[in-house]
């Protein structure tokens, strides 16, 4: 099975296809979780794992306990996810947990800028919030929906279940699951996974994110890469579970500069811009030279100074951050 069409970067994905880069059981199960497959697909990618990869053991790391076997593992995580959305659907999300309260249904889109948005009245069924959203509230330019479910007069958790925008389930969440172990083997399993990734990236690398508008400022989710360091707090140009990435975007505001900080998502969503870099873009170029060392500070500030301001106020307000 060829486990990099669950990479949602296209570049990621033909880096690990041109470098021969296998992937250990585990990783391919989490490559297949981390996707924005369908839960049918992810269900067959992890039964062909069980039947044709070799099984192995999972250590504890952060809240999750230890596993002697993936296999088994994955096993019971599709045995959740599929009884529950079965649950969900047949009862029409009654008395999932035996209650006598009132539950109410509402929708969410996930929008391509990361928010969440609550779309359409409240409902008083999961069909009626289902057929609603087939038929008025789905949209191709979100990227999920989410059905949640909460108890009236409750202080209770809500359960909550994930749609792609042409209404097929992803997966399914709730903090009261039937028992404590399988709330844990859900939440934990692939969160926890401490692993590393090959990618093509490099310092000074103009880089987007190809799932999510994620805001990092006025110009999309555009920025320049820096580096990126894993779990452990290596600085390295490899993507892990635990990955902070690290670049410059162009904050907006009553002074427009460029700042240095964590970018948001996940590193499995990163691509190359391929867009303009003309205009106020050509800052980004510029400091795709100064992070790859091609130009010095002087130079660097010299640029911000023309392309933004024209005065040099905020070329030597970033100067002084450097």
């Amino acid at each position: 099975m060829d486990f990099t069409r669950f990479i949602n970067s296209r570049d990621i994905r033909e880096h690990i296809r041109q470098i021969g880069y296998e992937f250990s059981s585990v990783e391919a199960a989490w490559i297949v979780w981390q996707s924005a497959a369908r839960a049918p697909e992810k269900h067959e990618a992890w039964e062909y794992i069980i039947t044709n990869m070799p099984d192995t053991s999972l250590e504890e790391r952060g809240k999750r306990p230890s596993y002697e076997s993936l296999h088994d593992a994955l096993r019971n995580y599709m045995d959740i996810e599929r009884r529950w959305l079965k649950k969900w659907s047949e009862g029409d999300g009654k008395n999932l947990f035996g209650e006598t309260d009132i539950a109410v249904y509402r929708i969410h889109a996930l929008t391509k800028s990361g928010n969440s948005v609550e779309v359409g009245p409240v409902y008083s069924s999961w069909s009626m919030a289902r057929d609603h959203f087939t038929k008025k509230h789905r949209d191709p330019e979100n990227v999920r929906y989410v059905i949640s479910r909460e108890l009236l007069n409750r202080d209770t958790k809500p359960l909550f279940v994930s749609f792609t925008p042409d209404g097929e389930a992803v997966s399914v969440y709730s903090e009261k699951l039937e028992c404590r172990e399988d709330f844990i083997l859900y939440s934990t399993l692939f969160g926890e996974m401490d692993l590393i990734f090959p990618t093509p990236f490099r310092a000074g690398d103009i880089l987007h994110n190809c799932r999510f508008d994620v805001a990092y400022g006025p110009y999309d989710n555009t920025f320049v890469f820096s580096h990126m360091t894993n779990g452990s707090g290596d600085v390295g140009e490899s993507s892990s579970c635990g990955t902070s990435v690290f670049g410059y975007f162009l904050l907006d505001g009553s002074k427009k500069r460029m700042v240095s900080d964590h970018i948001s998502g996940s590193v499995m969503d990163l691509e190359y811009y391929r867009g303009d870099t003309e205009g106020e873009w050509r800052i980004f170029k510029h400091f795709s030279d100064y992070t790859a060392g091609l130009t010095c500070e002087a130079a660097i500030c010299e640029n911000y100074k023309k392309v933004i301001s024209g005065d040099g106020e905020y070329a030597m307000t970033y100067y002084e951050e450097l």
